[in-house]
């Protein structure tokens, strides 16, 4: 694609000086330029379209709204984190930050532990406290646990939920039969 300068040389508007056919001529390169674009555009990307109902609508615009991003680049964002088995993270610089102050009480607490030698003990223990905090907050934020995960871990932790969780599934047996 030739430049406005050499489009408007080609054409041969620029000797005639006449400004209604500079103005149409420089009006006909940026249309061409942008069918061109967009040509090579379609050819290095897929574009997809999707309709959606006013209230699905609604919902998406709020939740890119509350994540800062436009509603195309939400659904772009969350299609891909969901994939990926992550969440989007409503305000990556407060979850820096969290990671951050984190980070900080880390060292406030190894600059006290130097400082004072019979507090070594405490400030392992604490130290590795702070780093599995560190660990899980930036993993919990970042990489959600699958709903299986989740149930497992807290049949785990509490093997009374077992029996509520069947009572659950037996309970809405009579919806499958529905559909």
């Amino acid at each position: 694609m030739p430049s406005l300068i050499e489009y408007l040389d080609q054409s041969g508007v620029l000797e005639l000086g006449d400004e209604l056919a500079i103005k149409a001529a420089k009006k006909a390169y940026r249309k061409s330029y942008q069918r061109a674009y967009k040509r090579h555009q379609r050819s290095q990307r897929k574009e997809y379209q999707i309709q959606l109902s006013k209230d699905k609508n609604k919902r998406i615009s709020e939740a890119a709204k509350k994540h800062q991003l436009s509603p195309s680049k939400f659904i772009k964002k969350a299609v891909l984190a969901y994939l990926q088995n992550e969440y989007v993270v409503p305000d990556n610089e407060r979850i820096a930050q969290l990671e951050y102050l984190l980070s900080v009480a880390y060292s406030s607490i190894n600059q006290i532990a130097e400082s004072t030698p019979q507090l070594t003990l405490d400030y392992e223990r604490l130290s590795k406290t702070i780093e599995r905090l560190e660990r899980e907050v930036t993993q919990t934020l970042r990489y959600p646990p699958s709903l299986e995960m989740l149930i497992v871990k807290t049949v785990r932790n509490n093997p009374d939920f077992r029996k509520i969780l069947t009572h659950i599934l037996n309970s809405t047996a009579s919806y499958d039969n529905q559909n």
